[in-house]
């Protein structure tokens, strides 16, 4: 396929038709496309240039990043600054999308940080933070990232906004994904997306530990952040909170409103004032001074069916002869008694004899 060559001193209409064109090629993809941007160099430089640029924009569009990344840093060399740097970046940032730190590093090398303006110097931090993103580094990306991108290109600042927004839920701190949510919400042009953020940072910054949350609030300065992490205490105690401390919730929250007239978490101090603190019910524990009572119950009778006795055929009655049992022979021979005999003692047959005379003789 012929790719058409663009000039260098190509106006401002057509260098934006064409990146209109590129866009829409690469409609699917969520990474940059470069613009023709005007040069300083020499016209004999121009075709060029514009053929290198035109093939880096083939390659992001059919899904190529590296050799996307590649090409664009090879034509950084026919431009001057800034343009250079933007080509330069432009790589960067799509190598480190596809996580090469060397080849990233190796891209960002040939520039001076401090010489570039406000727009490249963002474009730095970003190919250094979407390294750190894919490190599961989320504090180093969260510090890396500018947070006001209010001066950037709408593209640009809108890359930054939803990697900073990625890292915040990635890392499962909820603080920091309540700061996120307040710094961002000055880019919400729609009110349905203010109150859908509202919510959120509501959800969020009740689930935020107890000890996080009291040592959040003495730190942090952001007076809308503070403020709704007193909330979120006032809420915690409301659910949670000793009795002690729910006796003067109502005069905590009125304080609160009073000092907070303009706060987008006012709808959720006025639904806690309305609501008033929650008693926690203990369920009954055994106490040995009540009778325990027992329910009756009643029984209910089971139905049963009647047994129906089936008629038992009469069976004829088989007589069956006497058998004899046989015939047990006894001995009928008897035993001779045998007499024991005892023989006297001489003695005591003498000592008889005598008394039995002394009788006789009367």
């Amino acid at each position: 396929m012929e790719t058409s060559l663009i000039s260098v001193n190509t106006s401002f209409k057509t260098a934006l038709a064409t990146t209109l064109l590129a866009l829409a090629i690469s409609a699917c993809s969520t990474n940059p496309i470069v613009t023709q941007l005007p040069s300083t160099g020499s016209a004999n430089s121009a075709p060029l240039v514009g053929q290198d640029i035109a093939q880096a924009n083939t390659f992001l569009a059919t899904g190529k990043k590296r050799e996307a990344a590649d090409a664009y840093f090879r034509a950084s060399n026919n431009y001057r600054s800034p343009e250079r740097e933007r080509l330069i970046l432009q790589a960067a940032e799509l190598s480190s999308v596809f996580n090469d730190n060397a080849l990233t590093q190796q891209y960002l090398a040939p520039l001076n940080y401090s010489q570039l303006n406000n727009e490249h110097k963002s474009r730095f931090r970003l190919a250094q933070a979407q390294l750190a993103l894919n490190d599961r580094n989320y504090r180093e990306t969260l510090r890396i990232l500018p947070q006001r991108v209010n001066d950037l290109p709408e593209e640009l600042g809108n890359k930054i906004l939803k990697t900073r927004l990625s890292a915040a839920q990635s890392s499962g701190d909820k603080l920091s994904l309540v700061q996120e949510l307040v710094l961002q919400e000055s880019n919400l042009k729609q009110d349905y997306e203010k109150s859908l953020n509202h919510d959120r940072i509501w959800n969020h910054a009740q689930q935020i530990p107890a000890f996080q949350l009291e040592e959040a609030k003495n730190k942090i300065s952001h007076p809308i952040v503070k403020n709704w992490l007193s909330l979120a205490q006032l809420s915690r105690i409301s659910k949670n909170g000793p009795a002690s401390k729910k006796q003067s919730l109502r005069g905590d929250l009125g304080t609160w409103i009073q000092n907070n007239t303009n706060h987008p978490g006012m709808t959720k101090a006025l639904g806690l004032l309305n609501t008033g603190p929650t008693t926690t019910v203990t369920p009954y524990s055994e106490d040995t001074k009540k009778p325990l009572v027992i329910k009756s119950t009643v029984q209910r009778p089971v139905a049963t069916k009647p047994v129906v006795k089936k008629p038992v055929p009469n069976k004829p009655v088989v007589v069956r002869p006497a058998v004899k049992a046989p015939a047990v022979k006894t001995n009928t021979t008897q035993t001779p008694a045998v007499k024991k005999t005892i023989k006297a003692d001489p003695k005591v047959k003498s000592l008889y004899e005598s008394i039995k005379k002394q009788i006789n003789k009367g």
